[in-house]
């Protein structure tokens, strides 16, 4: 293969890197980290969030985000929190498996569950999953939803993505 025909494909693969990573920035606004977002708390009505001082459990609470509260973050995650402002009189850092992107809207109704193999229900946001037999849900199962926002759902269950339900006929 010639020089030129090398540096062509070089050139040609930066380009379509650079493509795909426009993309994502503009489909995912999460990706985009380092510039400000507002994002919400999604929990069951009722829930909230502690906000501390420092990226640790058993950091200081500086105060509490409702469910369905927003606040706004520059993206910077450690130790599993994410860093937030908007919270009161200074910033502080959340769990980050309790944020969304999207603004959750209140469903309190009960939803079945529409998929071809199993569903997975999930302890937040992208975390670990429900252990034992409650970690799944069959197509069919009748389960009560709390909150959607976007593609996620916090139901009895658990968390789960919120295509895999639909509205309960009965």
């Amino acid at each position: 293969m010639r020089k030129q025909d090398k540096l062509g494909l070089i050139v040609l693969a930066v380009i379509i890197g650079l493509i795909i990573l426009l993309v994502a920035i503009l489909v995912d606004p999460a990706f985009a980290k380092g510039e400000e977002a507002e994002v919400w708390i999604l929990m069951k009505p009722g829930d909230y969030v502690n906000v501390r001082m420092e990226p640790r459990k058993k950091s200081q609470i500086i105060g509490f985000l409702d469910a369905g509260d927003s606040c706004y973050t520059d993206w910077k995650t450690k130790n599993g929190f994410l860093h937030v402002y908007g919270v009161g009189e200074s910033d502080g850092w959340v769990y980050k498996w309790y944020v969304v992107t999207d603004k959750p809207e209140i469903v309190d109704e009960y939803y079945t569950v529409s998929a071809k193999k199993r569903v997975l229900c999930r302890r937040g946001v992208s975390g670990p999953r429900v252990k034992g037999r409650l970690g799944w849900m069959k197509n069919g199962t009748r389960v009560k939803v709390y909150c959607i926002a976007g593609e996620w759902a916090i139901t009895s269950r658990g968390y789960v993505k919120s295509e895999w339900l639909e509205v309960d006929p009965s």
